[in-house]
C-alpha cells in the first residue's frame, strides 16, 4: 500500500464520518422540531386539524357547536388559527354535542 493510497484512505473516510455527523444532526434536528415550533409560537391544534369527532382547541378558541347539528371547528392553515363550520350530519354523524359530532 503507497503513501498516497494511505492518504486517500483516510481521506474517504473523513468524508464518510462527516456525512454520518450531518444525517445525525439532520435527523436530531427533526427530532427536535416539534418544541422548536412550539418555542417560535408556532399554529398549535390539539386534535391535530380538522377532525370533527374530536373537540379540540388552537390559540383563538375551542371546537364548540353552533346548533345540535353544526361544529364550528378550530384548526391551523398556514401558522394561524382559523375556525370553519362543519354540518355534522352530512357527514354521517346524528349531530353535534360538547364540540364535537357524535354518532349517537
Amino acid at each position: 500500500m503507497g503513501k498516497h493510497q494511505i492518504h486517500e484512505d483516510k481521506a474517504a473516510v473523513t468524508l464518510f464520518l462527516a456525512f454520518l455527523a450531518l444525517g445525525l444532526l439532520v435527523t436530531a434536528g427533526a427530532l427536535l422540531a416539534p418544541s422548536a415550533q412550539s418555542a417560535a409560537g408556532l399554529c398549535q391544534d390539539s386534535d391535530a386539524g380538522i377532525t370533527v369527532a374530536v373537540r379540540g382547541s388552537c390559540a383563538a378558541g375551542e371546537d364548540y357547536c353552533a346548533d345540535g347539528a353544526t361544529l364550528v371547528e378550530f384548526s391551523c392553515a398556514r401558522n394561524a388559527c382559523v375556525q370553519k363550520a362543519y354540518n355534522c350530519v352530512a357527514y354521517g354523524f346524528a349531530g353535534c354535542r360538547d364540540g364535537e359530532c357524535v354518532r349517537e
